[in-house]
């Protein structure tokens, strides 16, 4: 699933379709179409290159003008290179292929060939110094990519250009690559000519070329000889190489290793795999011609090449006969459509090499006809509208990949009264997609089959005119950005004013998909069925969101711009401009068919930042991303997280291949350079992230308007390291192993895949806690998430600076017990059930293995590698949604096999949650745990689910919970919430009570029978108010109070540090004036700390809390304060730190708080010569009265006095030569 989660993520979190390029005026102005917050959704469009072919001619002169310049160089030496192939492409050249193939799934699913053209723009080959220059170019946001027979590009160039500009100096920094080379044979042992091959890494292998930032995907054409070249292929093990041809089976080879700088050889064996063919049928039991075939391969691997080179659509003949030849062995499934009538049923096969199976019976549906009308903002019919129409049907099969047969999309065009017809309709819910030129695109969701007379509304666009200046000048070169949501209004359907919902404004626009209030997230299956039309610019369809989001490149030599057909309501336009400061937004309504006033942004400049990122010898770090992070009372700008369990996440850290478009980013160049073009003044954070290296940051960075900031240098290393040799059976090496570091403490994850020998290492880790898990999947397994889970192992190991840490992982799955059985209800054997069972795992993560495996259509299931022991199973069946149930098994010793058959349960529990007075509660928690299991008391993660997380319900309005399917068992029921803290749980009206948690013990379930009546009495919960004052009795701001139930304290055993972490609740924080609120605790006695570093942390114990009172308290800390001192004598000289003693109240000497080498580099320095100009740090040092003796010789001993607060940052600098002048001074008035 992790997998599937980046390349979902890089589809629709960064958009992909081309952005819709438009006819600009006559002037200067661009006129353009911006998107709105309101247009994501599960399906792209097919077709951008046939938006872009409507381009005017004036258009295409403009874009002659259009292009860049630069150069390539070596990444390390910063040499010119000559002879790289540059290549501009519209995605980034990374995911593009990947990306493209899962977008044309979900565009058009498996009914075409899913091999989608690279959207390339232009290419050239760079000059023999290394420059290059391409014209011809559209413009937005594109990528530069190059390769070359040794070389690749690690990190592709980025640049925005608008028409008519010509961007210059880009760098493009190549790597050494390997060579791949081959011949494709055929079944019959001849050269395949023509043969389309890929190389790519495998399942195993994904995720450690994506953190590397060395993932690429490459394809060629095998020459009339078979043969096949591929240069520039990144260093790495586990490489898929796949080859496909008209005449042969899709083949491939996995497993394949690549070296920098050498040439890997490798000899593809074609078979002719298996032929299938059958005949389609409509509803009535005729023959069917026309109709077309899709099929899929039902592994992870091969189904982004389920078009595997045969000519595609596939049709039935006049008598509704179809044959498919050349198809791969493995599972596969077929499934038929035709136009007016639904999808035929899905056939599974299991197919083998040379193999004939020519009986299939593909049967068309009748399905539901769907009917609407498309209407314009004055209730209007609008004729000729064209209609998209989508079904999603909801999952009832662990086997997602069998829905791409189901994805299809069904056009339409409204008559004459603005009325369609689709027929053969299936699946849940419906999208519908209605557009017309003159107006908006409108998409509605939510409706249904059963749903009649659907209207759509389509609208006429609105104008937004504007310009951009700083001060009286034009702003000639900026970018825009348009969004539109509903106007708001009150519940009396007055509109709510701009300035009156500006508090709430900015969240209601966060996200850029335009969700309504509510709506979830997640696929159309998984949300309520909310019925809602989102309006999209004239122009636009479903999924046309590029990579850049939203914004529109703009060069205008008066600073003016003109946005037409953008959806009517409450629109958002924003402007950026490199060099300046973001102005500010401007919102305002806008009817149908309005135009708005001139909108003036006033661009104030910004302050750049220049700075240099080195390595540990002072050596240029090229390649590096940079960001800048700005500090804030709570956090750090950017969406950073720095948490109170000293977690350090920035959204950089997970940007694995540098693609972030923040203002705030930059690349460092060849000489490790880099520019942050336009800061506000502040103070900042700037880290430093190379996929080599362990991050490393440079803070306390003051930046300040119309100074020059100095020059930032960021030292970065290689951090430390985790090797180890990964085990099977009989501690055989396992080769292909696929093996992740993550450390939420460090904020970095890196990723290695084993070789041949079944080693790893995975370098330039920050220090930290790392969790390390290891998997090793199947290339044809048919559920990734499976496959994850049923091989992982998980362990925890901590890493330091410049050390390798040595990490074995033997994984004895293949030693343990087979469980295997049947899973029943109700005497019913349960289809596709999906089985998990969670064991102790000391080494484990959080103490947990994990093992699953899915039932076959007859209920049968098997888990391999189970020791014997308790365990916790989950049994998930589909019931038009997941169901699950989960109880725990014991798995015996000395057997090798265990029959273990599953006849699920049928108790229910209902009952009710009242408070000590009587009342109902509404929406609290009810969990329910084991007592008297081999579980009970254990420790790690799966003692907590046996504790509290067998089953789980929320009460409603009236208090009453039911829970469902319970095994037999004795448990114990829980509601409410034990700990409180901030920002927990569900969303809470301010008059809402807040209760405490409450159990019920000894609840004996026989699996059979219902339990009702249960009533669950909660406490009204107390709270804990108070202040934290520091050293000095001032109290402190932001400071982070943790609480926990003294009794849980005392018996807290020592385990997993990450389990601690999981277990604990969230701190809360001191406000400016220092107090706390901890709201909604369960009466008892607690402890409470100040989690800080301070010389004397804050500490209370036996806290009482009594029920609906609060419980004042006082938390004293010291935090110290910082201490620097120097000294110059009589003479203006340095006095040496050997010199200089500092005493404390008492008299006693104080301690500074730096290395010996520090204090011997000091002392044997030449005393005219001070290397950090004679600033003596003492440390964190707590408030007292401070006697500084200064000592030299022939000179009478001096002592000067000062008082230090708690928490001030003292730099105290002495001049003797002044102190001895103003002591003289004050004899004299004395006298």
């Amino acid at each position: 699933m992790l997998i599937l989660a980046v390349v979902l993520f890089a589809i629709f979190g960064f958009g992909g379709a081309d952005d819709v390029t438009l006819p600009t005026d006559t002037s200067n102005k661009h006129n353009l179409n911006a998107e709105v917050a309101e247009g994501g959704l599960i399906a792209a469009e097919a077709d951008v290159n046939g938006a872009n072919a409507a381009v005017r001619d004036d258009v295409e002169d403009g874009r002659a003008r259009t292009g860049v310049r630069g150069i390539v160089v070596d990444a390390k030496t910063g040499q010119p290179l000559g002879g790289v192939e540059v290549v501009a492409v519209k995605d980034q050249p990374s995911l593009a292929p990947l990306v493209d193939r899962f977008r044309g799934l979900f565009q058009q699913g498996m009914f075409v060939d899913t091999r989608a053209p690279r959207r390339e723009l232009g290419r050239t080959i760079s000059n023999p110094d290394g420059t290059f220059e391409l014209t011809g170019l559209p413009p937005g946001r594109l990528f530069l990519d190059g390769v070359s027979d040794g070389w690749f590009v690690r990190t592709p160039a980025s640049p925005r250009i608008a028409e008519g500009q010509i961007k210059e100096g880009i760098e493009l920094r190549a790597s050494p690559g390997g060579r791949l080379r081959g011949i494709v044979l055929g079944a019959d042992g001849a050269p395949s000519p023509g043969a389309n091959v890929s190389v790519r890494p495998g399942l195993n292998a994904f995720l450690a070329q994506l953190t590397d930032r060395q993932y690429r995907w490459l394809d060629t054409v095998a020459d009339e000889n078979g043969r096949f070249d591929i240069p520039g292929v990144p260093e790495g093990v586990g490489y898929t190489v796949s080859a496909t041809a008209p005449s042969i089976a899709l083949e491939e080879v996995h497993g394949v290793g690549v070296q920098a700088g050498q040439v890997t050889t490798l000899t593809i064996n074609g078979h002719l795999g298996a032929r299938i063919s059958g005949r389609v049928l409509d509803p009535d039991g005729e023959p069917k011609p026309g109709a077309s075939i899709a099929m899929i391969y039902l592994d992870i691997s091969r189904v982004l090449f389920s078009a595997d080179g045969r000519a595609e659509p596939i049709v039935t003949n006049e008598d509704g006969y179809f044959e498919l030849e050349h198809v791969g062995a493995g599972r596969v499934a077929v499934v038929a459509a035709a136009t007016d009538v639904a999808p035929s049923n899905i056939v599974e096969l299991a197919v083998v090499d040379g193999g004939v199976y020519d009986d299939l019976l593909l049967e068309l549906g009748e399905g539901t006809a769907v009917a609407g009308m498309v209407v314009d903002d004055e209730d209007k019919p609008v004729a000729g509208a064209e209609i998209e129409m989508r079904p999603f049907e909801r999952p009832n099969d662990p086997q997602f990949m069998k829905m791409m047969l189901k994805v299809r999309r069904v056009e339409t065009t409204t008559d004459a009264d603005g009325r369609f017809v689709v027929k053969g309709m299936t699946g849940d819910q419906i999208v519908i997609q209605a557009s017309k030129p003159g107006y908006t695109t409108a998409i509605a969701s939510g409706y249904g089959l059963d749903d009649k007379d659907i209207v759509v509304k389509v609208q006429r666009g609105v104008t937004i005119r504007g310009k951009v200046v700083t001060g009286e000048d034009p702003v000639k070169r900026f970018r825009v950005e348009a969004r539109t949501r509903e106007t708001p209004k009150d519940k009396d359907g007055n509109v709510i004013a701009v300035d009156a919902s500006s508090g709430r404004e900015q969240r209601r626009w966060g996200g850029g998909r335009g969700r309504s209030q509510g709506e979830g997230v997640g696929p159309p299956w998984s949300r309520r069925r909310t019925k809602r039309t989102r309006q999209l610019p004239e122009g636009q369809t479903m999924g046309s969101r590029g990579m850049d989001g939203n914004w529109r490149e703009i060069q205008s030599s008066d600073g003016a711009f003109t946005l037409t057909g953008i959806p009517p309501g409450r629109v958002r336009i924003r402007v950026r401009a490199e060099g300046y400061l973001e102005p500010e937004t401007q919102t305002f309504d806008l009817a149908p068919a309005e135009s708005s006033d001139e909108l003036i942004f006033d661009m104030v400049g910004g302050q750049p930042v220049f700075g240099r990122v080195v390595d540990e010898v002072g050596a240029p770090v090229s390649d590096a991303q940079v960001t800048a992070y700005k500090k804030k009372d709570r956090d750090e700008e950017g969406g950073s997280r720095r948490m109170s369990l000293n977690f350090s996440i920035d959204p950089e850290d997970f940007d694995f291949l540098a693609m972030s478009t923040s203002r705030r980013s930059a690349m460092s160049s060849s000489k490790g350079e880099f520019t942050v073009a336009a800061l506000e003044p502040g103070e900042y954070r700037f880290t430093a992230r190379h996929p080599d290296m362990a991050k490393s940051s440079t803070k306390n960075v003051i930046v300040k308007a119309g100074i020059e900031t100095p020059i930032v240098e960021i030292a970065i290393d290689a951090g430390g390291a985790i090797e180890g040799a990964v085990t099977g059976l009989a501690m055989r090496p396992l080769a292909d192993a696929f093996m992740v570091a993550l450390s939420l403490q460090a904020g970095s994850m890196r990723s290695g895949t084993t070789d041949k020998n079944g080693y790893y290492k995975i370098e330039g880790l920050p220090p930290g806690q790392y969790v390390v898990f290891k998997s090793r999947m199947d290339e044809r397994a048919d559920n990734i998430g499976l496959e994850l889970m049923s091989n992982m192992r998980l362990k925890t190991v901590t890493v330091r600076r410049g050390k390798v840490v040595r990490l074995d992982v033997h994984d004895e799955g293949e030693d343990g017990v087979r469980i295997f059985g049947i899973v029943r209800e109700n005497g019913v054997p349960v289809p596709r059930a999906l089985i998990t069972v969670m064991g102790s795992d000391r080494q484990g993560l959080l103490g947990m293995g994990i093992r699953a495996n899915a039932a076959n259509m007859e209920g049968r299931f098997e888990l391999v590698g189970i020791k014997p022991g308790d365990y916790v199973m989950q049994v998930t069946r589909f019931q038009g949604q997941p169901v699950q149930t989960t109880f725990e098994v014991e798995v015996p010793e000395d057997v090798s096999e265990y029959a273990f058959d599953i006849d699920l349960p049928t108790s229910t529990i209902t009952g009710k949650v009242i408070d000590t007075r009587g009342n109902p509660v509404k929406g609290v928690r009810v969990t329910l745990g084991s007592e008297d299991s081999g579980l009970s008391g254990a420790d790690g993660l799966l003692g907590m689910i046996a504790a509290n997380g067998l089953s789980q319900a929320r009460t409603n309005d009236d208090g009453e919970f039911t829970m469902k399917s319970v095994a037999a068992g004795t448990y114990r029921l829980t509601a409410g919430s034990s700990m409180g803290g901030r920002g927990r749980g569900r969303r809470r009206n301010a008059d809402q009570p807040q209760y405490g948690e409450a159990s019920l013990e000894d609840v004996i379930i026989d699996g059979v029978s219902p339990m009702s009546d249960i009533v669950i009495q909660v406490p009204l919960a107390g709270k804990i108010t108070g202040i934290v004052l520091d050293g000095s009795n001032m109290p402190v701001a932001n400071a982070e109070i943790a609480f926990e139930v003294e009794e849980k304290r005392k018996r807290r055993k020592k385990g997993n540090p990450l389990l601690d972490l999981i277990s604990s609740q969230q701190p809360v924080r001191t406000g400016d004036d220092g107090r706390f609120e901890i709201p909604a605790l369960t009466p008892g006695t607690y402890s409470l700390r100040v989690e800080s570093e301070a010389l004397k942390a804050g500490k209370l114990d036996e806290v009482m809390v009594q029920e609906d009172l609060p419980t004042e308290v006082t938390l004293h800390v010291v935090t110290g304060a910082t201490l620097r001192l120097r000294a110059t004598n009589v003479s203006k000289k340095q006095i040496p730190f050997g010199n200089i003693s500092l005493l404390d109240g008492r008299g006693k000497p104080i301690v500074s708080r730096v290395s010996t080498f520090q204090v011997m580099k000091r002392l044997m320095s030449s005393r005219d010569s001070v290397e950090d100009s004679g600033w003596y740090t003492f440390g964190s040092v707590p408030p007292d009265t401070y006697t500084a003796v200064l000592r030299e010789d022939g000179q009478p001993e001096i002592r000067i006095t000062r008082t230090i607060r708690d928490g001030e940052k003292v730099e105290w600098d002495i001049d003797v030569e002044a102190e001895l002048a103003a002591r003289e001074r004050d004899k004299d008035k004395k006298k």
